[in-house]
């Protein structure tokens, strides 16, 4: 697998330089990257319903386990995630962040 650098790098020589400086296409590319590397807090912002992320699943351990779910409203009002091809529901207080799988 290649690096974060080595493909910016691979991504920037597709330019003219011209218009862009290739480093200002690196330093993007990289960052860009990045940014789609990052959780997202349940506080500061929640996925669409039903569309399956990766969430980060806090257990009475205080552990993580990591699994793909959706958002849901149960009947009462409550937001919850599903897991992933189960019946299984967890409160959206035991899920502190999550992250899309596709950003395209």
């Amino acid at each position: 697998m290649k690096s974060i650098n080595q493909q910016a790098k691979e991504y920037a020589s597709g330019f003219d330089s011209n218009l862009i400086g290739r480093l200002d296409l690196e330093t993007a590319f990289e960052n860009g990257f990045k940014a789609a590397q990052d959780w997202i807090s349940v506080e500061e912002e929640l996925p669409d319903y039903y569309s399956v992320v990766l969430i980060k699943r806090t257990l009475s351990d205080g552990t993580y386990r990591y699994n793909t779910a959706w958002l849901s409203l149960m009947d009462d009002g409550r937001l919850t995630f599903t897991l992933n091809e189960t019946n299984k529901i967890v409160g959206i207080e035991n899920v502190p962040e999550w992250r899309p799988i596709e950003m395209l």
